[in-house]
């Protein structure tokens, strides 16, 4: 087992099967988030072959991050701490945002790079494409971002910033731009303004409610344990990487082929397209569909590629939900 790995934004959504992937190769993890990972997901962990270790605190807080990073030796960080703003939030909490997002990321890599430090990943976004990610064409890590909200423009700072103070005689610097997730140990944390449209939808079905969308909503959605499986690797790799790694499907699907998977569990659900916008039940938050991400880079250098069946990762999905039905939406 190699030296423990430091996970901050543990407890969320994306970092709980960053984590969950983590330890069940056998690593030893560090989980530092605000509050405490939820009951289930550690009993879940305790039964995997690595070894945990909880801290809770302010991400922010990068002296306390720090002492907690040299007091276990860590020498892999990955960064996945954030709030992902809505517009109120925005406007009330804007320099909290930047500092969550952005700022508490750079300085900890600041602050470790000189030392032992071997790789440090930092979670961005497809966010932070904004217009420049909509159409078909898959969009490749050459598409210049145009990042259109605090959150996305929050990720972009730090990408770049990152890419400006990594070099070869300083720890490893590498930025991952997840795609749209869905799947096990999403949660309402109180840092995310909105859930993803999956888990919406199947709020819906649960309710028995048909879904009007307000289009078909296609989307390279990624199973969020794959998220974690490609997070494991870029760990592991033991070539220096490039600076920046679309993780994404490899696939695009529409919420309404979601909808159809969900229907072998909840037979009576129905979705459909609105016939007007203002009619639909569940927000896309964006005004068009992104294209998917082009994934080919990761895959060529860490040999990562995504489940392409959607059906048999929605299953898996409710599957697990069966065993942890207070993660089920209401």
């Amino acid at each position: 087992m190699d030296s423990p790995i430091l996970v901050v934004g543990g407890s969320g959504f994306i970092g709980l099967n960053i984590v969950e992937a983590l330890l069940a190769k056998g690593e030893a993890v560090v989980l530092h988030a605000l509050d405490a990972s939820p009951a289930a997901a550690l009993a879940d962990f305790a039964h995997l072959p690595g070894r945990l270790v909880c801290a809770t605190g302010d991400a922010a807080d990068t002296q306390s991050l720090v002492a907690l990073a040299h007091a276990h030796k860590v020498r892999r960080v990955v960064y996945g701490a954030a709030i992902t703003a809505g517009p109120l939030r925005e406007r009330q909490s804007a320099a909290r945002i930047l500092s969550v997002n952005a700022v508490a990321a750079v300085a900890l890599y600041q602050a470790l790079a000189e030392s032992e430090l071997a790789r440090f990943v930092y979670l961005s976004s497809v966010a932070v494409y904004g217009a420049a990610g909509y159409g078909t064409t898959p969009t490749a890590e050459t598409v210049e971002p145009v990042p259109d909200s605090l959150y996305a423009i929050s990720k972009y700072t730090t990408e770049r910033s990152l890419a400006r103070l990594r070099d070869a005689s300083r720890g490893d610097a590498v930025c991952l731009r997840l795609g749209p997730a869905f799947g096990p140990w999403e949660y309402s944390t109180g840092l995310r303004d909105t859930l993803s449209p999956p888990f919406e939808l199947l709020r819906h079905a649960r309710q028995g409610r048909t879904c009007l969308l307000p289009r078909a909503g296609i989307r390279d959605w990624i199973y969020a344990p794959d998220i974690g499986a490609a997070v494991a690797a870029v760990l592991s790799a033991p070539q220096r990487l490039a600076p920046v790694y679309n993780v994404g499907a490899g696939r695009t699907a529409s919420l309404l082929e979601i909808a159809q998977a969900l229907r072998q569990h909840y037979p009576q659900f129905a979705a459909r397209v609105a016939e007007a916008p203002q009619q639909a039940t569940l927000d896309l938050y964006a005004p068009h569909d992104r294209a998917m991400l082009d994934a080919t880079r990761l895959e060529a250098d860490v040999g990562f590629q995504a489940s392409r069946d959607l059906a048999a990762t929605v299953a898996a999905w409710l599957a697990w939900l069966d065993r942890h039905p207070d993660f089920a939406p209401a």
